[in-house]
């Protein structure tokens, strides 16, 4: 496979369609050490090899489509960076948001009616506090922490 998807198989039903529409091992269902969840998640290690067979020469595209394709809840799993470039993400979902910083930064993703996606301030700097909580919060006086960035401790 050229990446990673997580696929859900909760319940008896799911773990049947899997069984029979996707791994095409409906022996697999009858099978005592598979018989329920429990039983499932004691034997995973097992499961695990099964799937990852079925997986190894398939893109994680293909692997959604067919578990899809037979009802079973699947998404890939994606680096910041794929989700950064998706435009599912970006246009559909608005989930970046622009702020006046070197990168633009994750909106909220739980958005409630017609409110709209907002940051009321820009995540900070690198280092844009760092006098201050060291000052206020640790005590360490303006002397130490000039003598701590000379020394490159922080910058």
């Amino acid at each position: 496979s050229d990446g990673k998807f997580v696929l859900s198989c909760g319940n008896q039903s799911l773990w049947e369609r899997l069984c029979r529409q996707v791994l095409n091992c409906p022996e697999l269902i009858e099978k005592p050490h598979y018989a329920d969840n429990a039983h499932r998640l004691e034997h995973n290690a097992e499961l695990m090899h099964i799937i990852s067979e079925w997986t190894a020469n398939k893109s994680v595209a293909d692997c959604i489509r067919e578990c899809s394709d037979a009802g079973l809840p699947c998404a890939p799993v994606w680096d910041l960076k794929q989700v950064y470039n998706s435009g599912f993400y970006r246009e559909e979902r608005r989930m970046f948001i622009t702020v006046p910083t070197p990168a633009d930064t994750l909106a909220q993703p739980i958005v409630f009616g017609s409110h709209p996606r907002r940051l009321r301030f820009p995540p900070p700097r690198l280092g844009q506090h760092t006098d201050e909580i060291l000052r206020q919060k640790l005590g360490i006086t303006q002397n130490t922490i000039d003598a701590y960035r000379r020394m490159g401790v922080i910058k």
